[in-house]
């Protein structure tokens, strides 16, 4: 979940201690009290401090001030993200407690073992911890303790994704804070539930929620959530279509974040703000501010914002058509990906390794429980010994099993370490060789895509005689294209075609070079066809070769062309169509010719094609083309249609044909600029 406010609660035990005329123990207290003013100053020196209070209270033998001190070290170990080292303090200061303590001491120490489990990715025991913890303070009548307890419980739910217990457990801790009015836990379970259903997408009820949060936020002055709250509205009004609320909103977290050296926070609202102005076609500013981000994100090696930033700024410039940009960007993505699965990957190993020493540590102290325990026991029975001299021979039976019982539990308990270490190895490796081979596999189908491509310019590469002056412009969508251009030449005939194929990409690609074969090898066989002539012939050797039939399951693949023949001599226009047409300028009248209302391939209305001829009169123009460039919908929404491409041929047709296809390329990025392309585009124009 992005954006996501977690609250921890974390149980600082700071005692008291009765004997208030000892002056080692107000020493020790004092110590302990040093300790927690230098928590968030400086973690070294409330460290030290913390172990000087457990010296003291060592010295006079005071349990409850060392149970004092490992607490407040735990704590400390936690917040330096040392986990294992929390966990042995925590584990020493249950040690030390005993039934003669405050029982509240305790759930502190439970509560923050939880915490330590929560961070290295055991949330079963934290949540039994939990739980324990709560039912503690719902017998206290501890309504405060309680419902963050239930916070901290929903947290987990949030972090495994299971955001329906997430939302009980929030609405239960804010049960527990309403009477109270404790508004920092009801601000952040209300933000909390928003976030939640804002990744739902049930906007409305987020929007309730963030609202609430809000306003608490406003009233407690607690301004970097207020700036949280802030870019979660704005992500709702950018889903929305809303995008000037979004800019209202993201700027006023960006103001908070900039004005305090909130580096990251401000970096992820400037990416936001780039997509929403982008969404505006404010392309420039977009930019700017993204390099802005880049700059702060380089000085700090804030690498997955540096990521992100780099995508962007490589779909922008793609977008604009600045290629050299592109390529750029996309080569520095590329790179500080690999770099990112490197440190995910180090990462990785490094927390499998925390969580074995929890692992190690908990089973420690279990086995030092154990063995506390036998030594209570064994004491326990050398006492009785000495009161009851005739049971000597059963207590040392009695001594004897219980010593071999805890000898195979031990046993057990470390074929069980073993095992468990043997899985994480095997765990670690087998995650380095995954990546291997996806980054393998990526690599290898790249570079079959790329080659598919120079075997399909290769195979496709139109042929002209100099005596025909033309031009073709295609602009595939994927790397290899499902249209084509084809074209031949007899004694008295010039043949030529455009073609759309069924899908884009790979797909198109091979149905492309199939239809292109079978053209050339019926113009072979006779290479003064006639055009409807070839598209019959055409037909059949798409359904052969496709083995295509009536059956509901059989392959429906084929493709629209449009087919013109010259006449060399007589100046005429022959044409035969699927689905595509031919239009012709001749001077200031515009021709169309229009092709049959099936395609090539498999068709339960199927019928011969029929043949549209014209003679102009003079020099004109004729335009073959697919419908890319007419299906494509501009940045601001509007279908080009086949009406706007009639009217700007109707524009630029008198110019020279080697002008048409610069002026027809112009066409196509103002059309792509602000919105992807949606289909190949391919248009061929020919002077006649």
């Amino acid at each position: 979940m992005k954006n996501a406010v977690v609250f921890v609660f974390l149980l600082i035990s700071i005692s008291v201690f009765a004997e208030v005329d000892s002056l080692r123990i107000q020493e020790a207290n004092e110590k302990l009290a040093k300790s927690n003013e230098y928590f968030y100053a400086n973690t070294d020196s409330a460290i030290y401090f913390a172990r000087q209070s457990f010296f003291v209270g060592k010295e006079i033998n005071h349990k409850q001030i060392m149970v004092s001190a490992n607490i407040m070290i735990g704590i400390l170990q936690y917040s330096r993200n040392r986990f294992d080292s929390a966990l042995y303090y925590y584990n020493l200061a249950e040690k030390a407690y005993d039934s003669s303590m405050d029982s509240l001491i305790l759930i502190k120490i439970q509560a923050n073992r939880s915490n330590v489990f929560i961070e290295t990715n055991q949330s079963d025991k934290a949540i039994e911890l939990l739980l324990f913890v709560k039912k503690y303070f719902e017998n206290k009548h501890d309504t405060l303790n309680t419902g963050r307890v239930y916070g901290t419980l929903a947290n987990i739910f949030l972090i495994k994704d299971k955001y329906d217990d997430a939302i009980k457990h929030y609405k239960e801790a804010i049960k527990c804070f309403e009477p109270l009015d404790y508004k920092v836990g009801l601000g952040l379970s209300s933000q909390n539930i928003g976030i939640i259903y804002l990744d739902k997408k049930i906007y409305d009820t987020a929007k309730i929620y963030l609202g609430k949060a809000k306003t608490i936020f406003k009233s407690q002055k607690m301004l970097h959530a207020l700036a949280e709250v802030n870019a979660n509205f704005a992500t709702i009004a950018f889903r929305n279509g809303d995008v000037d609320s979004a800019l209202y909103f993201i700027d006023k977290s960006i103001e908070f974040f900039e004005s305090n050296d909130a580096f990251q926070d401000l970096i992820s609202s400037n990416i936001s703000k780039a997509q929403y102005l982008s969404k505006q076609g404010s392309y420039v500013k977009s930019i700017h501010l993204l390099k802005k981000s880049e700059h702060i994100a380089e000085e700090r090696e804030l690498l997955d914002l540096l990521s992100s930033i780099y995508k962007n700024l490589y779909e922008l410039y793609t977008d604009m058509g600045i290629e050299s940009q592109s390529l750029y960007y996309i080569e520095k993505y590329a790179a500080i990906n690999d770099s990112l699965n490197n440190l995910r990957l180090q990462s990785r190993e490094d927390e499998l390794l925390i969580e074995y020493n929890v692992a190690q540590k908990e089973k420690d102290f279990e086995i030092l429980k154990i063995k506390d325990n036998l030594n209570r026991k064994i004491i326990s029975k050398q006492h009785n010994v000495m009161i009851l001299m005739g049971f000597i021979g059963l207590l040392l039976l009695f001594l004897a099993y219980s010593l071999y019982n805890r000898f195979t539990v031990k046993n057990k308990a470390n074929k069980l370490l073993e095992e468990k270490n043997e899985e994480i190895k095997s765990q670690a490796e087998e995650i380095i060789s995954q990546n291997e081979v996806l980054q393998q596999q990526k690599e290898n189908l790249t570079d079959s895509i790329n080659y598919a491509r120079f075997i399909q310019k290769t195979i496709l590469n139109p042929r002209f005689e100099d005596s025909l002056k033309y031009f073709t412009f295609n602009q595939p969508k994927d790397i290899v294209s499902g249209d084509f251009f084809w074209n031949n030449s007899s004694d008295n005939y010039h043949y030529l075609a455009v073609a759309d194929c069924t899908g884009h990409g790979v797909p198109g690609a091979f149905m492309s070079v199939l239809s292109f074969t079978f053209l050339n090898e019926i113009f072979t066989h006779n290479p003064e066809i006639g055009v409807a002539e070839m598209l019959e012939n055409l037909r059949e050797k798409i359904k052969e070769a496709l083995h295509q039939s009536e059956d509901i399951d059989a392959s429906k693949d084929g493709l629209d062309i449009g087919l013109i023949r010259l006449n060399k001599k007589d100046k005429e226009v022959e044409f035969a169509g699927a689905y595509r047409p031919c239009w012709i300028f001749d001077g200031n009248i515009f021709i169309e010719l229009k092709g049959d209302k099936q395609p090539i391939g498999i068709y339960p209305h199927e019928k011969p094609f029929s043949i549209q001829k014209y003679k102009p009169e003079g020099y004109c123009k004729i335009y073959l083309f697919t419908d890319g460039l007419t299906d494509q919908i501009s940045g601001e929404g509007k279908k080009f249609k086949i009406s706007g491409l009639k009217d700007f041929l109707n524009e630029i047709h008198q110019n020279d044909i080697s002008e048409q296809e610069m002026l027809i390329k112009d066409k196509y990025k103002e059309l792509t600029f602000g919105s992807d392309q949606i289909d190949d585009v391919l248009i061929a124009g020919i002077e006649y």
